[in-house]
């Protein structure tokens, strides 16, 4: 715990002659809460916004607050805690989900996740997200990004001695899609997956592999939140199911791509 205040803040910019100009006071986020504050994090919803934070507390209390933004960027409302606990945060993650939900995901010490979907115009209506208990021990480093009227979370999911990437949905209702491996075991205490939408059905996980296994690097894959299973289903090899990322289940027959599935 720190021994003085660390506050964040946020502050509005603009384009002009394509440089950015920005107002350099900012505007405190955290008028209630003191302690240390930090890992900041913005989600767009509608009109507005809503700012996300974690606030350590003496106690200890360690909270994930949530606050809105209007229009123009400047805080409304009261500051909101939708995690709290004694044990440490490591970091967390906010997307928009529709319209007018924002979705968050907190990593807490020990490799626990906790999550949930709030109403942008109202942080203290509750949907919590349950997430299921597997042979998936330990989670870590959650991103999310958001689709339509849900949201993708990357994250790294231990299972005995092995990390993987892991990915699922989280759709507007709190309900948690399964988590599925997108690569094969990684080292986990450096892999931070990373996500960013690619147009309307598709987003990009990277990565961090220091492996002895593998070469050493920053790896990059492509997923669809109607795809996790991959980019190629070969039950038919005749006909693979190649992701197209729309539709019931985001893929579509190949007639004639045998070698896809070779």
């Amino acid at each position: 715990m720190g021994s003085s205040d660390l506050n964040v803040a946020i502050t509005r910019g603009s384009l002009v002659n394509n440089t950015p100009v920005f107002d350099s006071t900012g505007t405190l986020l955290n008028v209630d809460t003191a302690g240390v504050q930090r890992r900041p994090r913005l989600a767009t919803v509608g009109s507005g916004g809503v700012a996300a934070w974690i606030s350590e507390q003496a106690g200890p209390s360690n909270r994930v607050i949530l606050r809105r933004l209007d229009a123009n960027g400047i805080p409304v409302g009261d500051e909101v805690a939708v995690d709290e606990g004694a044990d440490a945060l490591r970091d967390i993650a906010l997307a928009p989900v529709g319209g007018d939900k924002v979705a968050w995901v907190a990593e807490r010490d020990g490799g626990v996740f906790h999550a949930g979907i709030r109403s942008a115009s109202d942080l203290s209506r509750v949907a919590d997200v349950v997430f299921p208990s597997s042979e998936i021990g330990r989670r870590y480093s959650p991103d999310l990004v958001a689709f339509e009227n849900g949201a993708l979370l990357a994250s790294v999911g231990v299972a005995g001695t092995e990390a993987r990437v892991r990915v699922a949905t989280l759709e507007g209702h709190a309900i948690l899609g399964p988590e599925v491996p997108i690569f094969t075991p990684i080292e986990r205490g450096t892999a931070s997956p990373t996500l960013a939408r690619l147009g309307p059905y598709w987003a990009a996980v990277a990565w961090f592999d220091g492996l002895g296994e593998h070469i050493v690097g920053v790896y990059l894959t492509l997923t669809a939140p109607t795809c996790i299973h991959g980019s190629v289903l070969c039950a038919h090899a005749d006909a693979p199911e190649v992701c197209v990322g729309f539709g019931p289940t985001g893929y579509a027959p190949l007639p004639g791509a045998t070698a896809w599935c070779l």
